[in-house]
C-alpha cells in the first residue's frame, strides 16, 4: 500500500535549526491542530559515533485520520522532513527525552512544549483496545522476523527506538508472550519433523 493512502491521526516529523525560519512554530500554531516539540536534540550520535545534527522531534495530531498527502500541507512550509505515522503517541512522546533508551543522550521532559492542547496525560492511559492493538502489532513482528523465543523477542523491540512502547508491553506481559512464543516453537518443531518424514519416505521410492 503506497503511504500516500495510509491514514493515521498522529504523525511525526523532524525538524532542523538550519532549515527553518524562526517562527516555524508559529506557522504549526496556526494551523489548530495539536502538537508538542520535543527538547533540541543536540547530543545524539550516529551508529560511529558522530554526532547528529542538531533536530528537534515534533508530534502532530489530528481530529480524524490524515493521510500523508495532508500532513505533507503541513510539513513542507516549514522545511521539515516526510513525516511517518506514529502507532503510539504516548511511546513517542516518551522518545522524546530518550527515557526508554538510557544508552542515549538523556533530554528533560521540562524542555517539551505543547500547543494547541496538547495533553500528555490524555496518552498516559490506554483503552483495552489499545492495549489489543498493540499486543497484534508485537504477534506480527513475531511471525515477520520468525521469532520463538522470548529472550530474542525482547532483545529485538528493545533495540528498534520507535518500538520501545512496545518493549515495555513484552517485558509486563510475559504471562501472553511466554506460552504464545512456546506454542509457536513447539509448532514450528512438529511442522519441520512431519516434512522430514515426507522427504524420507519420498527418497525411499
Amino acid at each position: 500500500m503506497s503511504e500516500k493512502i495510509k491514514k493515521g491521526r498522529n504523525w511525526a516529523f523532524i525538524v532542523y535549526p538550519e532549515s527553518v525560519e524562526e517562527d516555524w512554530i508559529d506557522v504549526l500554531m496556526q494551523t489548530g491542530l495539536s502538537f508538542a516539540v520535543s527538547p533540541l536534540h543536540d547530543a545524539d550520535l550516529n551508529a560511529d559515533e558522530n554526532e547528529k545534527k542538531a533536530h528537534w522531534h515534533v508530534l502532530v495530531c489530528y481530529g480524524g485520520p490524515a493521510t500523508l498527502e495532508v500532513v505533507t500541507r503541513v510539513t513542507e512550509p516549514i522545511k521539515a522532513t516526510v513525516a511517518q505515522m506514529v502507532h503510539s503517541v504516548k511511546g513517542y512522546y516518551r522518545y522524546f527525552t530518550h527515557k526508554d533508551n538510557p544508552e542515549k543522550a538523556q533530554y528533560l521532559e521540562a524542555d517539551i512544549r505543547c500547543f494547541n492542547g496538547f495533553r500528555p496525560p490524555d496518552f498516559t492511559e490506554m483503552t483495552a483496545m489499545e492495549k489489543f492493538e498493540i499486543k497484534k502489532r508485537i504477534v506480527e513482528i513475531i511471525e515477520r522476523e520468525q521469532i520463538f523465543e522470548y529472550d530474542i523477542l525482547f532483545r529485538y523491540v528493545v533495540s528498534q527506538p520507535e518500538l520501545q512502547l512496545e518493549a515495555y508491553f513484552v517485558s509486563v506481559n510475559t504471562m501472553f508472550f511466554v506460552p504464545l512464543l512456546t506454542s509457536r516453537r513447539h509448532r514450528y518443531k512438529e511442522q519441520m519433523k512431519n516434512e522430514r518424514q515426507l522427504y524420507n519416505h519420498e527418497e525411499s521410492f
